[in-house]
Parts: C-alpha cells; structure tokens; sequence
C-alpha cells in the first residue's frame, strides 16, 4: 500500500504540462497500440480521476465513525480496540462535533507497566490531522504520504468534523474503483434466488423505506446511519437483527463501515 502512495505521490506532486483532456487521449492511445495493458491504462485513468474527486465522496461518515470519550478509562480504551480491532480510534470532548486527537494503540503501552485506575484517553491522544471535505482525493493521498499518516479527520465549510478518512479508503478509489469496473455494475439493492434482498447500506433511507413500504422516524440519510442510530454501534459480518419486521443480516462489512445487507421481509 505505501508503495502505490508514493507512486501516486510522484505522480501529482509537479502540476501536470498537459491537460486532464490530453493526458486521457494519451492514455487511451497507448492503450490501443498495447503500450499499456487495458488494466493498467484503466488503473492509470482512475489515477486521473482522482484529481477531481472530493474526499466528501469516500469519506466514513460522521454517524459511522468509532470514536472514544475524551474521559474513557483505560480498560474502556482497551475494551474498545479488542472490540473493533482497529490501530487508530478518534477521540471526542462532548460530542462527536469536537475531535480533540487521535489514539494509536501503540500508545497503549508506554503506560502499560503504570497503574491504569485514573488514566484517561485524553492522555493518549496525537493531535489529528483535519482536511477540508472538498479536497480532492489525489491531494489528499499525496498529504497521506507527505505527513506519514494512516487517518484524518475531515471537516466541513464550518470546520465541524463530518467524517473522516483512511489510507483504505484512498487507496481503494484505485484498486477497488478497478475492481469494479470489470465486474458487475453497483446497485443498490436486488432480490436474490432465496428471497432476501441484497442492499447496499448506503442507500438513501427514504428509497429503503419506500422498497419495503415503511414509515421510519429517523435524522439518518442512510440506512447505514439508520442502523448506527438505532443500534449505536457498527454491527459485525454475519451479526442479525431486525428493522421493523424485516429480518436483517450483515453480508459484508467491516469492523469501520457497514456494506452490504440481506433482508429478509416476512410480511409478503
């Protein structure tokens, strides 16, 4: 993964002499005459892209976000990364809205051989790295590298946190991008031969509510931030639980981010 930053890095860090037009047709010639192989002109292309992408688009919501209190204890702390597994947990003073730092799970250790009874998070935390939500993600992957960094915090025109942002995610618009393009197209929800439905967690909640014809109370935009709300937690691969009267099981996901759902609608 660090390999393809600093590839990525190289590649945006000089202002390019041609425009995003003229380095498209390149590539697209040298695709034709076999310079470059249709994948690594396809995974060159989406490098181009990433130029105009806002890391508001890749971005962990907010809402999904892992965060710990400012005031958490040190068996709260561990509690915390044995749970979700992660390196690096956000921490909050409040709320959610005032991210004070980052916790790294190394850190965990320098304290490790001293009585634990009265530490708290805070006196773990590396200040965060805060980037607009309208930097674009080539930027964002060439700061990634240039900081050595893993995580930041991204804000909005107010400076309030609204999400935040990963190495995986980045890198993913490359690797994942191309991974879809030559499979099948990304929807948002089917039925499959067993009758549950297969739906993305990020599907607008009132297009979710009007597939299953439902009234949902909520402040969520997704069903994702409708899970998160309700459960308050992020729910792992294969955990179940219902949403109304639907049968709801984790098909794909991780330990940051809900994907994929089978749902089940018992009422039909």
């Amino acid at each position: 993964m660090s390999d393809i930053l600093k590839i990525i890095h190289k590649y945006f860090k000089r202002q390019p002499e041609l425009s995003h037009h003229q380095l498209q047709a390149l590539l697209t010639r040298a695709m034709q005459h076999q310079v470059l192989s249709k994948e690594e002109g396809s995974m060159m292309r989406r490098i181009l892209n990433l130029a105009d992408t806002p890391i508001s688009s890749i971005m962990i919501p907010k809402s999904q976000m892992v965060c710990l209190e400012a005031s958490a204890t040190m068996g709260q702390i561990v509690d915390a990364f044995l749970q979700w597994g992660f390196s690096r947990l956000p921490v909050y003073d409040t709320d959610q809205d005032n991210i004070i730092g980052i916790i790294h799970v190394k850190e965990l250790l320098r304290f490790w051989h001293r009585s634990a009874k009265n530490i708290r998070a805070v006196e773990f935390i590396r200040l965060p790295n805060y980037f607009p939500q309208t930097m674009k993600v080539a930027q964002a992957l060439s700061e990634f590298q240039k900081r050595n960094i893993s995580i930041a915090i991204t804000i909005d025109e107010y400076g309030i946190p609204s999400g935040m942002i990963t190495t995986e995610d980045l890198v993913e618009q490359i690797v994942g991008e191309l991974y879809d393009e030559y499979n099948v197209e990304l929807r948002q929800y089917r039925l499959m031969e067993n009758g549950h439905y297969l739906v993305d967690a990020g599907i607008p909640l009132d297009k979710f509510q009007e597939l299953f014809k439902l009234n949902m109370e909520s402040q969520a935009h997704t069903l994702a931030g409708y899970i998160l709300e309700k459960l308050q937690r992020i729910p792992l691969p294969g955990e179940k639980f219902r949403i109304h009267d639907l049968d709801c099981a984790v098909e794909e996901g991780s330990p940051s981010k809900l994907k994929k759902l089978a749902i089940l609608d018992k009422r039909t």
